[in-house]
């Protein structure tokens, strides 16, 4: 891992994050790279220009100071390590996925916090519109979450073919970590035969993968998210990892994806893959 980019709009919520990627960065010996996109306000009527330039300015110096700020504190705390910042102007989103396909970051490291139903549906999140269309894995940071070693991962998967191919390229981070690597399958048609579904579902994974400290559960419940939340209870894991699909601009108005969904629901960070890592 070369470079793992984090975004910052100087909440707590991102400065939990950034420390977040600080570590990761230091563990994998990488750069870090600190981005802030800011926005221009939108003015309407007969605002004389000298005035909307000035406060341009002024909005720019801010942000400025502010990424400096945040940058300094982490360069204090982990001095060895390699900190690059970018500071752009624009749609935070926008930007982002712009400078992911420019640079091409191993990862990017985000904040999430939680969402109401009506903000899901109608706003969605930064990290949401970066993690689907960026093209690079985004770990996706709780605004509750304190950085620890990695010893468990656990990946949701679907047991398709692709799912399963695709699932050999996390664990370079399991083996980084010398972690456990746990597979869930939800079970969401609630029928009967659990013992022989998970040797299946065993079979098929050690037929893609080889990687000795792994293990596959079977987890019965009508909805993903929960599944997965109420497997999480009972088996605690560090990173839980979901990889995302391309998503069909109108129905995704109205359809949010089941990754979408999870990120605004657990507490536990979430790696989500690329459709491309497939």
């Amino acid at each position: 891992m070369k470079e793992i980019i984090c975004p910052v709009d100087f909440s707590a919520t991102s400065q939990t994050a950034l420390k977040y990627a600080a570590e990761l960065a230091q563990h994998f010996s990488a750069q870090l790279t600190v981005i802030h996109i800011y926005e221009f306000p939108v003015l309407y009527g007969d605002a004389p220009f000298l005035a909307v330039q000035q406060l341009g300015s002024e909005i720019e110096e801010s942000a400025g100071k502010n990424l400096e700020s945040s940058v300094e504190r982490i360069a204090k705390s982990h001095p060895s390590l390699i900190i690059e910042k970018i500071l752009e102007s624009g749609i935070p989103s926008s930007e982002i996925i712009r400078i992911a396909e420019e640079r091409k970051p191993d990862l990017l490291v985000m904040g999430t916090k939680g969402l109401s139903a009506i903000e899901r549906l109608f706003i969605g999140s930064t990290t949401e519109r970066v993690f689907h269309h960026a093209g690079v894995p985004v770990l996706c940071i709780p605004e509750n979450a304190v950085y620890k070693a990695i010893q468990k991962m656990v990946f949701a998967t679907d047991l398709k073919e692709d799912n399963l191919k695709a699932a050999a390229a996390i664990t370079y981070f399991a083996r980084s970590f010398n972690a456990e690597l746990h597979f869930i399958y939800i079970d969401t048609d609630m029928q009967e035969g659990h013992e022989v579904k998970t040797s299946e579902m065993t079979e098929k994974i050690r037929n893609h993968i080889n990687y000795p400290k792994m293990s596959g559960f079977v987890a019965e419940n009508f909805n993903v998210t929960s599944g997965l939340h109420e497997f999480l209870q009972y088996h605690p894991a560090d990173i839980l990892i979901m990889f995302t699909h391309h998503r069909n601009f109108p129905r995704s108005l109205t359809t949010p994806s089941v990754t979408s969904i999870t990120l605004h629901h657990l507490n536990t960070p979430l790696l989500v893959m690329p459709p491309e890592n497939k």
